[in-house]
């Protein structure tokens, strides 16, 4: 089972940096696409953080992406700046 498909057995919320690191993207990139509204499977959290459900996100990765075009693992998501991506 590769990462992508571990996500819907996932049973905890990952903060938005385990978040970005499965995407591939830097944390202020995702900060980003949260405030513009680019990016769902996130909740708002007490003290004003923001926490990822991994069933969510994996939905809007398939929405995102379609079922053809489904990440194979870590970093392999692109969505509209491959310029923001994290870089090794």
């Amino acid at each position: 089972m590769n990462p992508y498909e571990k996500l819907e057995h996932e049973n905890r919320a990952w903060s938005v940096c385990e978040a970005a690191a499965f995407l591939g993207y830097s944390p202020k990139y995702v900060y980003q696409l949260i405030h513009e509204g680019k990016i769902e499977g996130w909740m708002k959290v007490e003290g004003g953080g923001y926490k990822f459900c991994p069933i969510k996100l994996k939905a809007w990765m398939e929405k995102r992406f379609g079922a053809s075009d489904k990440p194979k693992g870590p970093g392999k998501a692109s969505i509209d700046d491959p310029g923001e991506r994290k870089t090794g």
